[in-house]
């Protein structure tokens, strides 16, 4: 497994859609931060426990599934910011990632057109 050293620009981002994530991945690299992607409950599990993030982004259309252990990750790395991104029309899985401790929830097109200022906020900058 890929554990990267303790950085203030390490993020997680659970998403399976290769156009975002590769657009995230390189945005990401582009300000001088790295994202490594997950797909499964242990294995944010397993990056939290052996290092230090600053960000974990779930793509809600791929990657829902992870949101009933959002406030476990939480707890894990109290300083996490996790932010959640979907399809506008599905209010309903968009309401859930509020209610799991996502502390930002946006549709697809503000993630995308904010994508550079929210991986600057909290990826390279971290918390206050």
């Amino acid at each position: 497994m890929d554990i990267p050293p303790v950085s203030p620009g390490n993020g997680l981002l659970a998403c399976r859609d290769l156009f975002f994530t590769t657009r995230i991945c390189d945005t990401a690299r582009a300000l001088g931060g790295r994202m490594l992607t997950v797909a499964a409950d242990e294995s944010v599990r397993q990056h939290l426990l052996t290092g230090t993030f600053r960000l974990l982004i779930i793509d809600l259309d791929t990657s829902a599934a992870l949101l009933p252990y959002v406030k476990a990750y939480r707890e894990l790395q109290p300083d996490l910011e996790v932010i959640s991104f979907g399809s506008h029309v599905e209010t309903a899985v968009l309401q859930q990632a509020r209610e799991a401790g996502c502390q930002q929830v946006l549709p697809r097109s503000r993630f995308t057109t904010q994508l550079a200022e929210l991986l600057t906020t909290h990826l390279l900058l971290g918390p206050r």
